[in-house]
């Protein structure tokens, strides 16, 4: 019979005097110490160790000193941790030792249990609160929970169980990977002096893991997520890695410097006798090869992949397709069904699924509001829900800083959407999505959140859409600051950087999309360029951005060179693009140290200067033609009539260095350079001498207007030489025609890389990788 407080008082009030209940024996040691919130009367505590009266009971300074007896009351708290053996941890002298350091009142104890289930079962008043799970029941325990927390069902074992407070449901997650992982991180660093600061130390080694239940999955996961390659003796087949049999790791020795990780009992107390591997120059390291081709993983956000489709059928086969891709788990779409029968499909959803499943229901969009009404604050009206039927229950709040509606498909009535949600959670589904359709006020957010935790939602979701890249700032602001996990989303090009940041700022997870195009919310990027192109895994709380900025922005290759830079040289940065409208506006709003260098193009660099507090020499004054020229000999330049297209920030950069190589002229900026200008549709006759240079600075024939040129064909045969700022696509119509009429082509490509250089070691320090510069820009 489950064990509860009001059986207890019932049995207790039988009794007219005082009472004294002990269990003897070690699996009756919590009735010595926890008879001191039930009422005993009293309890046995030997002057020494060893030395009993009768089996199982503690020393009168353990009683005191490691269980603090005198502080347990009524409303003490109960935690514990549960094993076989049990007697050896020193998990009690940990915890109550800073229960009574932060004035926390609850008790710690050991408990020796055989069968986990039926301790759950039995002790399941919401006086025994949580759970420290260690040998042999860490995979036993994720089928006690209710509710497991993703990381841990990916592993497969628990190792701490929480009850929750507001309807006593079991929610079971894992610390042993980060606990573990940490301690030998920094076990390397201490051996071999590895900086703190660049990646992990674990990157690339062979990490050996003895042991294949719940302590070796955990390891092995972490240690994959570090970048580990992992052999495992037992766990290949659930992680993915190699496996060796214990005989066989006497002589594994493939290299040297491996890592060797026991997760087993052998060598425990009392045995501290045995090991599982003998004393060898050769067996410096064994493996568990949790999880193969691992990813160094820095931030715990996770990768969710919408799937959406016209049957059943095409999303399990696309759920399929975002677990190869690399999602953790998936959105089903339920309102993108041509045909939903709720209880089939979701059986059948969730059981074809090899991800978690989080289910959303979203209506179909509905008149778009006034400007006016965009941003009225309407009242949050929970639905029908009760949190305690829910897995993790989300409550979506889509806010609007604009007249727009991102919504679904869905035309139905709301108890319909809300009973299919409802199936989903007894189905067995891992999330459950619940929207609202409200447009408050951006300034309100903050408010919104607090009151969206008080309805008992698990994680928050707020999905936006900016004006204004600098609006993204506010969500982020929300994720650092909220109580509960967050998912914060700005939809569209400006708040791109919310899908990719999130990891560093504390988000639950992101989306990311199966193919490019396909997406169920504006500015979604796919899973691989999550992954790929801005190494997602690898940003963490500590990563500094980078980005480059301009108006458009999308078509800029930047990322994919700088983000590869980064990451090959260990350096803890990612690289974004930022749609900007404002530059001043932006640095204004990111002026925190997290935000590091940035690069400019059109149309931001000549008001890059004014936003400045200091501007190298020659970004300020060099384009005013007060060198002499001096740099001059040697050059092909020299002399040279260099006709520049284009006034901006790259054209005067262009006529400054050309004039400082001694060609002569410049269209349109010969006040700024000391050169001559003519006008654009005077190029097409323009004809002075032969075998001058033409250098298009404008964004004429860049992606997606491939098909215009800054000037005729027929004008191009009277240049030796033509260059094209553009490098989206490689080769312009400008550099096409200009080689068809028998002139040298210069690719955009070419300065792109140029530049990158110096910007690279501005940003970080180190030296440029030049020739992966070129090998990455050769791709495209």
């Amino acid at each position: 019979m489950p064990w509860n407080r009001d059986s207890l008082t019932t049995f207790t009030e039988n009794f007219q005097v005082p009472i004294i209940g002990i269990v003897m024996g070690e699996r009756g040691l919590i009735s010595r110490i926890l008879c001191a919130k039930f009422g005993g009367y009293l309890t046995f505590g030997s002057l020494e160790s060893g030395v009993v009266s009768s089996p199982g009971q503690p020393t009168i300074k353990d009683l005191l000193n490691l269980y603090n007896f005198r502080q347990i009351g009524p409303d003490t708290k109960v935690y514990g941790v549960c094993g076989k053996p049990i007697g050896h941890s020193k998990s009690p002298l940990l915890y109550n030792e800073a229960f009574t350091s932060a004035s926390f009142n609850g008790v710690y104890v050991h408990l020796l249990v055989d069968d986990l289930a039926k301790f759950l079962q039995t002790y399941s008043s919401t006086d025994f609160e949580g759970f420290s799970v260690g040998i042999p029941h860490k995979e036993a325990a994720v089928k006690c929970c209710d509710e497991v927390d993703p990381v841990a069902k990916s592993i497969g074992a628990v190792n701490c169980i929480v009850r929750r407070q507001s309807d006593g449901k079991l929610f079971g997650l894992n610390t042993d990977y980060f606990g573990a992982i940490s301690a030998i991180e920094d076990g390397l660093r201490g051996s071999q002096d590895v900086s703190d600061k660049v990646g992990s130390p674990l990157a690339g080694k062979l990490f050996v893991v003895i042991g294949a239940g719940g302590a070796g999955k955990a390891l092995a996961y972490g240690a994959k997520g570090k970048g580990a390659r992992i052999r495992a003796k037992k766990l290949a087949g659930i992680v993915g890695g190699d496996a060796t049999s214990l005989a066989d790791l006497e002589n594994f020795h493939p290299e040297d410097g491996m890592i060797l990780a026991n997760t087993t009992s052998v060598g425990m107390q009392p045995k501290v006798d045995e090991t599982p591997i003998a004393k060898s120059p050769s067996s410096s390291a064994v493996a568990v090869e949790a999880m193969g081709g691992g990813v160094i993983r820095r931030n715990p956000t996770l990768i969710c992949a919408p799937i959406m489709g016209d049957s059943v059928d095409e999303m399990a086969v696309n759920m399929t397709k975002a677990k190869t891709a690399g999602a953790d788990l998936v959105e089903i779409r339920l309102d993108s069904l041509k045909s939903f029968t709720p209880r089939a499909d979701l059986k059948t959803l969730i059981n074809r699924s090899p991800l978690p499943t989080l289910f959303t229901y979203r209506f179909a969009p509905p008149p778009l509001p006034s400007p006016a009404r965009a941003l009225h604050t309407s009242p949050i009206s929970t639905p029908n829900l009760t949190p305690l039927s829910l897995p993790f229950f989300i409550f979506s709040l889509f806010c609007f800083t604009r007249p727009a509606w991102e919504g679904g498909q869905y035309d139905g009535d709301e108890r319909t959407r809300l009973d299919a949600l409802r199936l989903a959670i007894e189905s067995g589904a891992d999330y459950v999505d619940v929207e609202l359709q409200n447009t408050p006020s951006v300034e309100e957010l903050g408010n919104l959140v607090a009151r969206i935790q008080s309805t008992g939602a698990d994680i928050v979701k707020i999905a936006t859409t900016a004006v204004d890249i600098t609006d993204v700032a506010r969500i982020f602001q929300i994720t650092v600051h909220s109580q509960v996990p967050i998912i914060g989303l700005v939809m569209g090009e400006r708040g791109l950087i919310s899908r990719i940041l999130c990891a560093k700022f504390g988000g639950y997870l992101t989306f990311g999309t199966l193919e490019s195009g396909v997406v169920s919310a504006p500015g979604q990027p796919t899973i691989k360029d999550l992954l790929d192109l801005y190494n997602f895994r690898l940003i963490g709380p500590d990563t500094k951005v980078y980005g480059i900025i301009g108006k458009p922005v999308g078509h800029s290759k930047s990322p994919v060179l700088y983000n590869e830079a980064f990451k090959s040289v260990d350096f803890n940065g990612v690289f974004v693009h930022l749609l900007v409208d404002d530059l001043a506006k932006f640095f204004h709003t990111y002026s925190s140290v997290d935000f590091a260098g940035f690069s400019c193009t059109i149309p931001h660099k000549e008001t890059a200067v004014n936003c400045c507090d200091e501007v190298d020499p020659v970004a300020k004054d060099g384009l005013r033609g007060s060198q002499n020229g001096s740099n001059t000999v040697g050059s092909p330049l020299a002399g040279k009539l260099f006709v520049v297209i284009g006034a901006g920030g790259a054209g005067k950069a262009l006529a400054y260095g050309a004039k400082e190589k001694g060609a002569r002229r410049a269209k349109e900026i010969a006040v700024a350079v000391g050169g001559d200008a003519i006008s654009l549709a005077d190029l097409e006759n323009f004809h002075p001498e032969d075998g001058m240079v033409l250098a298009n600075t404008t964004s004429i024939g860049m992606q997606p207007k491939v098909d215009e040129t800054a000037i005729s064909k027929h004008a191009l045969r009277y240049y030796s030489l033509v260059f094209d700022a553009i490098y989206t696509p490689k080769i312009t119509r400008l550099l096409r025609e200009a080689e068809e009429s028998g002139a040298t082509i210069v690719s955009g490509v070419e300065m792109f890389i140029g530049q990158a250089y110096e910007q690279f070691e501005r940003f970080t320090g180190l030296p440029a990788p030049k020739d992966l510069f070129r090998k990455t820009m050769s791709k495209y």
